[in-house]
């Protein structure tokens, strides 16, 4: 009988350590962040109502709410909270191109012009899929005449049609490929290609090839108003989600910070579940962006290398009212995202919490 309670005892402990574990991490980390937002950021409720912050550090997630209590309280803001993730929609859109490449047999290297046949003048000839992904197309960030179609200037995609953008590229006078400017109209062709070459739509091409095998339930881009948390613009006034005729493969997918977390998870070194030989793809840096001289592009992802430390790829993204970022370490493991009501931008708090992960950038490179 004592036997059978003493394992009972350490069955009940080694059960509940590792929650006092995370409970005991989590709040140090919370410590750690409200620091930084207190004293190396301008971040206050008046400019943000409410946001999340996620942090994984190898198998383990913490999520972290912040802003205006009653923002909170009332909209249930959570790690499942659905936000726009604006350009962060790039990485998704290269990796169903990606899975498409393979289940289709097309090629990077292939010019769009095999693709868009009604649509094409000589010069798109020497415009590859390649590079439409590594923003080295010099497409500009909007066409010509985007402004005659925007009804709206707080929904810019809801009435600039796919066809529309076709017609721009048809007439496009283009030297060829350039050197690195990020331009969301790439990812705009690049989802009216992929619609081309399935046969589908591109939502449901990325939630065949890449959202049910990577199990993101709350990632998708056919959210109605009501399920999406309230955005804000920049002078605090209430603003509805965007939506698209055209710009959805750039800016237009919607997900959660638990979502974005697993995702984060899934660009780590070591990751072998689905699509593990397809995501290692996306983060290989490819062009050098001439922002500065370690900013690089690879497929979706940019990425920062540096002499003694380990490398990280990052994205952010901004709609009307909201924002959002995404950071990862592959080498050692870690992970930050921010979702805010806001487009106030929040690359700057993400890199400082992902700098106090990696111990102030310490974690360095053997020898």
């Amino acid at each position: 009988m004592k036997s059978n309670i003493q394992h009972k005892l350490i069955g009940c402990l080694l059960f509940f350590l590792p929650v006092a574990l995370h409970s005991q991490v989590w709040q140090n980390l919370r410590h750690e962040i409200e620091t930084i937002i207190r004293y190396e950021t301008n971040i206050t409720d008046d400019k943000i109502p409410g946001f999340v912050i996620g942090v994984v550090i190898e198998d383990s997630s913490y999520f972290f709410n912040f802003g205006d209590q009653e923002f909170i309280t009332s909209h249930h803001l959570s790690e499942n909270s659905i936000f726009e993730i604006g350009s962060i929609t790039n990485i998704f859109t290269a990796l169903t191109l990606l899975e498409v490449e393979k289940k289709y047999g097309i090629s990077l290297q292939d010019p769009i012009t095999n693709f868009i046949i009604d649509y094409q003048n000589e010069d798109l000839q020497k415009i590859k899929l390649e590079h439409l992904l590594t923003h080295t197309s010099g497409f500009p960030i909007r066409p010509n005449g985007f402004g005659a179609s925007e009804m709206d200037s707080r929904n810019p995609f809801g009435y600039y049609s796919k066809d529309a953008l076709l017609d721009f590229v048809k007439y496009y006078a283009t030297t060829g490929p350039t050197s690195y400017l990020y331009s969301n109209t790439n990812y705009a062709l690049l989802e009216i290609i992929l619609e081309k070459v399935t046969g589908e739509s591109f939502p449901a091409s990325f939630e065949k090839l890449v959202k049910n095998p990577l199990q993101l339930s709350d990632t998708g881009f056919n959210y109605p108003f009501h399920e999406i948390l309230p955005g804000f613009d920049i002078s605090g006034t209430l603003i509805k989600p965007w939506t698209y005729q055209s710009y959805e493969g750039a800016v237009g997918l919607k997900s959660s910070l638990a979502d974005l977390a697993k995702f984060a998870r899934y660009n780590f070194e070591g990751y072998n579940g689905p699509l593990s030989n397809t995501l290692p793809e996306l983060r290989k840096m490819r062009i050098n962006t001439k922002v500065t001289t370690n900013t690089r592009v690879g497929l979706g992802w940019h990425g920062v290398s540096f002499k003694k430390y380990f490398p990280l790829i990052a994205l952010g993204g901004v709609t009307g009212g909201h924002s959002s970022f995404i950071a990862i370490v592959p080498k050692t493991q870690t992970a930050v995202i921010i979702l805010a009501t806001s487009p106030y931008e929040m690359d700057g708090l993400g890199f400082l919490i992902l700098r106090m992960l990696n111990n102030n950038w310490k974690l360095k490179k053997d020898g």
